[in-house]
């Protein structure tokens, strides 16, 4: 498979992407380092204790107050400017009012971005990533990424670690750390205590709450995180940025250093390598499959759904193996879409019916093996009887349509407005209000849209008719299209409303 990251700078905004053979499977961006909350570390004070929720809100010094539910409270934990200790225990044995006190001042960091009306999720738990390691100063723990396989450099990674680790710290080590020098990795946590420290030293320093530790720029996330063996070629088309680049895998990328290029070309890069159109289905609910069938995503607070159909997919023979081959070629999207759509939370896939068991099993296998490529946890929970397909996905960062978009002002995120027969019928039994106070000349007011249809409604003209009433229809611009309102004449000229 060939790798491409490209990384795309301008004044307001940087953007970067991941194509594994020419198609894009990650997306990421940041407008100014004010609009990743993740990662970020803070000095929080405690606003309010829910004893029914056992969660706390905590004011972060950002416009909504951060959640910190009683499991994202570690044995170990910063109060003030001291170290807490909890006897080891599980959360739901504890109880939050027992642990923490409204008004206290607390250390945390951002593990989940705020979502619509719901604030950033966050953790006692502090985690410094470094390129190398993960560090965690109050967690006595030692982790190996799992895709580290090899038992013997698992040995020698921990061993290394372990050398050096002190009591009350904890670290895990990433996929990166395959291979390493021992002296790359003991440099690395040198730098992460002093980090560390450094930290310390800034909270002591602050009265009130707010941002202590700001994690890194998108582009040295991408050297940190992204820039792997398995990367064949990097496009910068910024040359300050390039420079910056190339200098941060001086030390520890060495060999990549080749792999990383200016493009300097005309055309803009997302055009280039057709990166912007598939962002732009990305957005779309529909995603259509070679074969003539399609996928239909909808996304909600709770949870996401994919519903798979055949379309103009008919197969060659039987039901059940068109059903087969259409999940099979569906699976393979829907594992790159939850990536570059970056879903999270619960997801629910309804594929079309199999009822033969051996078909069912390769579906689920294959599934899994597809998001094995996948960076962020994802764990397939079944199948079920009725052929749906229930998975857990990691949520890190906002999704892909929370990041670009905005809901619409008009259907108010739904999707969907009135037919043009309820409007119609809505219009008549408001009339009809109106008549039965003894107005005979009235103003309909609704968005631009109907004016034109309720103009030409034979059953709302035969309505005006019969009942011997005068109707001004008037479209009105920028408003909800379920805005409707009748009014009286004389009440219509002496309002502020205007007509379009």
């Amino acid at each position: 498979m060939y790798s491409q990251i490209l990384i795309n700078v301008e004044a307001d905004e940087t953007r970067v992407a991941l194509l594994e053979d020419n198609q894009l499977v990650e997306f990421y961006l940041e407008r100014g380092a004010a609009s990743r909350l993740s990662g970020n570390i803070y000095k929080g004070k405690i606003e309010d204790v829910l004893p029914g929720m056992q969660a706390a809100f905590v004011n972060i010094g950002l416009n909504r107050n951060a959640f910190l539910f009683v499991g994202d409270i570690t044995d170990r934990y910063i109060s003030e400017t001291n170290v807490k200790s909890l006897a080891p225990a599980p959360s739901i044995l504890r109880k939050i009012e027992e642990i923490i006190k409204k008004g206290e001042h607390i250390l945390i960091q951002v593990y989940k971005e705020p979502i619509e009306q719901k604030g950033a999720r966050i953790t006692t738990n502090i985690a410094i990533s470094g390129k190398l390691l993960v560090y965690m100063p109050l967690a006595p723990h030692i982790g190996i990424s799992h895709r580290i396989i090899d038992p013997k450099e698992r040995e020698r990674l921990r061993n290394i670690v372990m050398s050096i680790q002190e009591k009350e710290e904890g670290f895990i080590i990433r996929t990166q750390a395959i291979n390493c020098k021992e002296e790359e990795i003991l440099e690395e946590i040198y730098e992460l205590r002093k980090k560390w420290q450094d930290i310390l030293d800034k909270l002591g320093k602050i009265k009130k709450s707010g941002l202590v530790y700001q994690e890194l720029p998108l582009s040295e996330i991408v050297v940190r995180d992204l820039l792997t063996e398995d990367i064949n070629r990097v496009y910068v088309d910024d040359k300050e940025e390039y420079e910056n680049i190339c200098e941060n895998v001086k030390n520890n990328k060495k060999h990549i250093r080749d792999r990383i290029t200016l493009y300097e070309e005309q055309e803009p890069i997302f055009e280039k390598f057709n990166v912007e159109n598939q962002i732009t289905k990305a957005l779309t609910r529909r995603i259509n499959l070679k074969s003539g069938g399609y996928l239909i995503f909808d996304q909600t607070e709770a949870l996401t759904s994919i519903d798979v159909n055949t379309g103009g997919f008919i197969g060659i023979d039987a039901l059940e193996n068109t059903a087969f081959e259409i999940n099979q070629e569906a699976i393979q999207k829907i594992a790159i879409q939850i990536r570059l759509r970056n879903l999270g939370g619960m997801i629910i896939i309804d594929l079309i019916d199999m009822k033969e068991q051996e078909h069912r099993k390769r579906i689920k296998e294959e599934f899994e093996n597809l998001l094995k490529r996948d960076r962020c946890k994802t764990q397939i929970v079944k199948l079920s009887e009725l052929g749906l397909i229930e998975l857990t996905r990691k949520r890190v960062g906002k999704s892909l349509t929370h990041l670009l978009m905005d809901y619409c002002p008009f259907c108010s995120g739904g999707g969907r407005i009135y037919s043009s027969i309820t409007m119609c019928n809505q219009v008549k039994r408001m009339l009809g209000k109106e008549i039965g106070y003894g107005n005979k000349k009235l103003v309909v007011q609704t968005n631009q849209y109907y004016t034109p249809l309720l103009k030409k409604d034979e059953t709302l003209l035969e309505f005006i008719e019969e009942t011997a009433i005068e109707v001004e229809f008037q479209a009105i611009m920028d408003v909800p299209f379920n805005f409707l309102k009748v009014l009286p004449q004389t009440d219509y000229r002496n309002s502020s409303i205007g007509s379009a």
